[in-house]
């Protein structure tokens, strides 16, 4: 149950409270009000009242003109000796019980009925608060958090839960729209940036490894890294500055992890640089990179993992294609930031011109192993821009409810 939830029923629960409290306090006045009215007797400082846990004794008692017994209330003189009781009567029952006169005013007038009331109004409450703490709870289970995790620079990894996204705009884009969820994980390994150059706007995602040590700050340290370098980036070249870029962030994590630290934690990496309508990208790893235009979306750069090897195996005799689908290590990676020395690198090697209307997606594996591509395909095609895909995106991905979701964080451009 979140804060405001919280509130509300705390806020009800004393209102409800308050109001039963009211109304008990009001009843038994007027029922106070109302037994001053009565004919009954009333105790006079001259008189004692009988103790409330004795019945009354024949002293005291005395005969009204009806044979009937009565309170001696203090007119008789105090010397004088009380009549002794008549026979009963034949009309009079024998056993005739005398008025009980001990019982607490508080029970007459009706504060013991009230209080049960009010404690019924508690129990009440405290029953509703209980199921809906229990319900509460079970949603939990299949909803996603989009907190904030603190460990990371704010500058550099943020989550965007979807009520504080605002619509920015960056050089070259129109709109932008970021994602970033934990999913079912224990901790967020993604990192993701943005920032807006003099000639163009520079996204990256990075997904550490959570099956390796430390795999959170790998990806922080390439996001930083990728960041920094962005600020010497001065205009859009033929050249892909990006592959500099990746050399650099790759020599900077292997460093902070040492000679006896590689191996043991990695990251994956996307970017990409748009500048003046061009399109440069660089990818390591199995995050990907995908431009959507007139209703298709089309993946720009390749996964690497251990099924590409198993396909070239395949087509090559070395083994059957059925045992490419069969493999138990086919999804893992062969090339990734923080293994030292890096077997593959992808990247446009001329810059590639973007359309108005286009859109770029960077995402980790959290979402494309969710989201189907024809899913995706929908959601761009029928939103209005990159924040209300974003939204969207997340809203689909929490809607599966999977059991073991990863990390799962995008960036979208709109061009």
């Amino acid at each position: 149950m979140n804060n405001s939830i919280k509130e509300r029923v705390k806020k009800a629960a004393a209102f409800i409270c308050a109001a039963a409290a009211a109304f008990t306090f009001c009843a038994v006045s007027l029922c106070g009000c109302a037994a001053d009215g009565k004919t009954e007797p009333k105790q006079t400082a001259d008189t004692a009242a009988p103790a409330a846990t004795e019945m009354p004794t024949s002293e005291g008692m005395s005969d009204d003109d009806g044979g009937n017994t009565k309170i001696n209330n203090g007119d008789e003189g105090v010397g004088d000796k009380p009549e002794m009781e008549k026979a009963p009567s034949q009309d009079q029952p024998k056993h005739s019980d005398p008025p009980v006169t001990g019982i607490p005013n508080y029970v007459k007038y009706g504060v013991i009925p009230g209080s049960a009331g009010l404690v019924l109004v508690g129990a009440v409450v405290a029953a509703i608060i209980l199921i809906k703490r229990k319900k509460n709870k079970k949603n939990a289970n299949t909803k996603f958090t989009t907190e904030e995790n603190t460990a990371y620079p704010k500058s550099v990894n943020r989550m965007y839960p979807q009520s504080q996204m605002q619509a920015q705009t960056f050089n070259g884009t129109t709109a932008v729209g970021r994602l970033h969820n934990i999913g079912r994980r224990p901790s967020q390994q993604d990192s993701m940036g943005i920032v807006n150059l003099p000639c163009g706007t520079l996204a990256v995602v990075a997904d550490g490894m959570g099956g390796l040590s430390d795999g959170d700050k790998v990806s922080q340290k390439i996001v930083m890294t990728m960041l920094k370098l962005s600020e010497n980036i001065k205009k859009m070249t033929a050249d892909n500055i990006l592959f500099k870029a990746v050399a650099i962030a790759n020599k900077e994590v292997n460093a902070m992890l040492g000679n006896s630290g590689r191996m043991s934690s990695g990251s994956t990496l996307v970017s990409v640089l748009v500048s003046q309508g061009y399109l440069h990208w660089v990818s390591v790893g199995d995050s990907r990179i995908y431009l959507y235009r007139n209703g298709c979306m089309l993946q720009l750069n390749r996964e690497h993992a251990y099924e590409s090897n198993l396909i070239v195996e395949a087509v090559n005799g070395k083994i059957s294609f059925d045992e490419i689908k069969t493999n138990s290590k086919r999804h893992g990676l062969t090339s990734f930031i923080g293994m030292g020395v890096l077997e593959y690198v992808d990247g446009s090697i001329n810059p590639i011109k973007l359309a108005k209307g286009d859109k770029l997606i960077l995402m980790s594996d959290g979402i494309y192993n969710t989201l189907p591509e024809t899913e995706m395909t929908d959601i761009l095609t029928h939103t209005q821009n990159a924040e209300a895909a974003a939204a969207e995106f997340e809203r689909r991905i929490v809607g599966y409810a999977k059991p073991k979701q990863d990390n799962f964080t995008a960036i979208i451009l709109d061009i």
